[in-house]
């Protein structure tokens, strides 16, 4: 057993935790919408992930895309279900065709039903201004105009509230594989293009680098804000780095099948994030440090997924690694705005999935669950001493922390996460003495590692009671087993102390 310790510091507040960190990301591709979220045999959204949705919170939701969104056409998605186009969906090479059930009024619905704030992906690739500035007036213009008429015609008589714009997406590769000052032109045209109306919300997201290449990312961002401060600057309010952690057979294993060694290097490309991240906002804040950062596809890309429809199982070493991804998101939250999850469902490691047409909450569901206390509330720091965990696979090598962990203050409760990065030996952590009476701990652990849910085990996966210990002057003890995740709230101690 390794030992670690959690120190908070209830002094120095970071800020604010934007429930906007928790999003996600449900694109056009494969089942994740048609025929995931989206039950084709019963021609609706499955109720049991709208009802799941909303009580996990899924605060925003990017879509339609994803590569398919620089090949949109939103005005096939609109409109009497039984007339809309049959068109070429994939943008993979397996002939997929795309229906168009699920269009703009039924994201707006799916929304509306989980609580979700909206962020659309406009078409800069293969898509015109004109066609950016109809999607606008047709979403958000409350009367009199043609397009507003033919959305109440279709049943929204009142505008839809759309959160967040986003012009184009990977800008780099799928969506046009422009150059920076090249997309920085595209970027112009749309932004130009798209009315102000009075009292709706412009909010535009710039495509940002592909943040796995170091190489070149610093110089997409660099070009891109340098040539859109040219002459007149347009409207930006965010910048959209993408992140994944990428997978390969020798040195992580596939989705289910892994070592200890695979495990921990997995864990250790995921923590690559927070260069990139920290990289970017340096960039950003040399050059306007109002424009925020979001990330807007992060999470596992596991090797079986090519090949087989993006469909992986999804096991506890998904959720670790979103559990470290997110305690590091709460750390910045100064830093990051928003961030939306790659995928919301049936694809990669997602945290819905069918089995059979039954849906499944994935141990990833469960990750997003136990962090979901620390919404709103006040950032703390947090210092870790926890032993490092060396790892060796496949020519590779490197040491991770033992332990990640964030620290919340909100309505007079403490709420602290913590990940036992260590797939080997149990964890026994100490809460330092500035904490006060345990009022909830769960625990989500695996007795092995390739255990996932399924239809006939939905819930061998699932967050269980954690015995919390108290030692002498207050301290809390966490026993945590391998690979596992901790979420315990407790009451804020007073100034006179425990």
């Amino acid at each position: 057993m390794t030992a670690a310790e959690i120190r908070i510091d209830l002094s120095r507040p970071i800020g604010t935790i934007s429930p906007l960190l928790h999003g996600h990301f449900a694109e056009q591709l494969f089942e994740c919408v048609n025929g995931g979220l989206w039950d084709v045999s019963s021609d609706r959204f499955r109720p049991e992930f709208l009802a799941a949705g909303a009580d996990l919170g899924l605060e925003l939701i990017r879509w339609p895309g994803g590569c398919f969104a620089d090949a949109y056409r939103w005005r096939d998605g609109i409109g009497p279900a039984d007339r809309r186009p049959r068109t070429v969906a994939s943008r993979w090479g397996v002939d997929e065709i795309g229906t168009h059930r699920v269009g703009s009024h039924e994201f707006m619905d799916f929304c509306r039903q989980t609580g979700a704030r909206s962020w659309l992906n406009l078409n800069v690739g293969t898509g015109s201004p004109r066609e950016s500035a109809e999607w606008f007036e047709y979403m958000t213009m409350a009367s009199g105009t043609s397009l507003s008429d033919l959305r109440a015609e279709h049943g929204a008589p009142e505008p839809f509230g759309i959160d967040f714009w986003g012009i184009g997406n990977e800008s780099w590769d799928c969506g046009g594989k422009f150059t920076p000052a090249e997309y920085a032109e595209q970027y112009r045209r749309h932004e130009s293009a798209i009315p102000r109306l009075r009292g709706v919300p412009r909010r535009f997201i710039a495509a940002g680098p592909d943040g796995n290449k170091p190489e070149e990312r610093e110089v997409w961002t660099r070009e891109l804000l340098s040539r859109l401060a040219l002459w007149r600057r347009p409207a930006v309010h965010a910048v959209d780095a993408h992140f994944y952690t990428w997978g390969d057979r020798e040195a992580t294993g596939t989705s289910d099948s892994y070592t200890g060694d695979q495990f921990a290097a997995m864990i250790a490309r995921t923590l690559e994030v927070e260069p990139m991240l920290r990289e970017q906002r340096a960039l950003l804040d040399a050059f306007d440090p109002t424009i925020n950062l979001v990330l807007g596809e992060w999470g596992n890309w596991h090797p079986d997924a090519n090949g087989n429809r993006f469909r992986t199982r999804v096991t506890i070493r998904d959720a670790v690694c979103v559990s470290a991804t997110l305690d590091l998101l709460h750390s910045m939250s100064r830093e990051v705005s928003a961030a939306t999850y790659t995928m919301l469902c049936n694809v990669l490691s997602p945290p819905f999935q069918t089995d059979g047409g039954v849906p499944i909450l994935t141990p990833v569901y469960h990750a997003f669950h136990l962090h979901r206390t620390h919404r709103g509330g006040e950032a703390l720091p947090v210092e870790i001493d926890s032993d490092p965990v060396s790892w060796s696979a496949a020519g590779e090598a490197g040491t991770i922390p033992g332990l990640s962990a964030s620290a919340s203050r909100k309505d007079g409760r403490i709420h602290v996460t913590a990940a036992n990065l260590n797939p080997w030996e149990d964890c026994e952590v100490r809460l330092g003495p500035e904490v006060g009476r345990v009022v909830d701990s769960r625990l989500l652990a695996s007795d092995d590692p390739a255990w996932s849910n399924d239809a006939a085990r939905p819930d061998r996966l699932s967050p269980r009671r954690l015995d919390v210990d108290r030692e002498a002057f207050g301290s809390r003890i966490l026993r945590l087993p391998p690979a596992s995740i901790a979420a315990v709230t407790l009451e804020a101690p007073t100034p006179a102390g425990l």
